[in-house]
């Protein structure tokens, strides 16, 4: 009761970006962050970065009229990376446009070894579209998916190749439109001559296979989480 209530209204969006680093995302929209109404800032998530524009006035109304055209704004020029605002996940607007679509996502998982499935059914009702998952850890698994033992041999399971073959295999056996596939080497040791960091992702959907290579070495954790990242990041962009 002591405190003083001001008669000032909020208003504030979240825009969530997926697929680019803090530093470059700030470059791109430099000339809002600089401002100092409305007030824009930048935060690193587990997800991606997001951006959020807000302002203060008399009436909410009069805080969306300042708030809303820098939105729009800084949208057309994060327009490749923009997933969602506010509530939306990664995974929550997956499930939006397959639910959409009437379509339907599965997963085949080595390297990330069900931290995939972990996110993805992290998200309520995904059960409309999601078919489930499958962690190939072993060669042998691989196989039982539909991966060729030649394509192993010849070139690797941590491959583009290897990859392709999982979601593609994943696809058929689980019936659905789109799968996503990671394999690599999450650490500390090397597998097959590569380094912990190195993996690949794969996403087969009814216009073909799309891969994504990842460098970038840290902890397990690290790692996995990053490759999580980098396949939701594919489908969404397909």
């Amino acid at each position: 009761p002591k405190l003083p209530v001001s008669s000032k209204c909020l208003c504030h969006k979240i825009i969530h970006t997926i697929g680019l680093g803090e530093s470059f995302l700030t470059e791109k929209i430099a000339k809002y962050t600089d401002q100092k109404v409305p007030g824009v800032g930048t935060y690193a998530r587990g997800s991606g970065v997001d951006v959020r524009v807000a302002a203060v006035a008399d009436t909410i109304e009069d805080a969306e009229k300042i708030v809303n055209p820098v939105v729009e704004d800084i949208c057309n020029i994060l327009s490749d990376w923009v997933f969602g605002f506010d509530d939306d996940t990664i995974v929550s607007v997956i499930k939006r446009f397959l639910d959409e679509k009437k379509q339907s996502f599965c997963c085949i998982e080595s390297l990330t070894g069900g931290m995939l499935a972990s996110q993805i059914t992290d998200c309520p009702g995904i059960s409309s579209c999601f078919k489930g998952s499958l962690t190939s850890y072993s060669n042998e698994i691989k196989e039982l998916a539909g991966v060729k033992r030649e394509a192993i041999e010849k070139f690797g399971a941590v491959s583009k190749e290897t990859a392709t073959e999982m979601a593609m295999g994943a696809r058929k056996l689980m019936n659905s439109d789109w799968a996503i596939s990671t394999t690599g080497v999450a650490g500390p040791d090397p597998l097959e001559g590569k380094r912990p960091g190195t993996a690949w992702v794969a996403v087969a959907g009814p216009n073909g296979v799309v891969t994504d290579f990842v460098d970038w070495p840290g902890s397990r954790e690290m790692v996995r989480a990053r490759v999580c990242k980098t396949a939701f990041n594919l489908l969404f962009n397909q």
